[in-house]
């Protein structure tokens, strides 16, 4: 009785006191998705965030950036010390990661939101212009507990 009132006591504390914020999640309705992984910004600053579609591209250049600039809206926002939580559906809705085999690496971009907005795109994608560039395999989401983090 005792152990479980000190776990119950201690989650509780744990979820009061955490650093971090979850400011959303993708992928459609809660009922008929699966939970994938979870974007955290451990930053002091803004980020945003890209995941390309895989392409037409053979699997080796899969999460090329695109020749066009991506709106705005199709990257994920993401304030200091908050996280986002990334589902996939299986009832026609597309995300980005559903174009991806499951062989293939996940490439996941980090941008300055200055730097995004105000740069010409083919500078941004000839000097490589972004804060970080995950390339992940499914086992690396699970060693990482299912966590992408942003620190600097």
């Amino acid at each position: 009785m005792k152990k479980s009132i000190f776990y119950t006591v201690m989650t509780i504390v744990l979820m009061a006191t955490s650093c971090m914020k979850h400011s959303g999640n993708i992928g459609g309705p809660v009922h008929n998705r699966e939970y994938v992984m979870t974007l955290a910004n451990d930053s002091p600053f803004h980020t945003m965030w890209y995941i390309p579609e895989h392409g037409d591209k053979g699997c080796d250049f899969a999460g090329e950036l695109p020749d066009q600039k991506p709106n705005e809206n199709l990257l994920i926002s993401l304030d200091p010390k908050t996280s986002f939580d990334v589902y996939v559906t299986n009832d026609g809705v597309e995300s980005p990661l559903e174009t991806y085999h499951p062989e293939d690496k996940v490439v996941i971009y980090v941008f300055d939101p200055e730097v995004f907005s105000m740069e010409d795109w083919e500078n941004i994608k000839a000097d490589g212009k972004w804060l970080e560039k995950f390339s992940l395999t499914v086992k690396d989401v699970a060693e990482a507990d299912k966590i992408v983090r942003f620190k600097r």
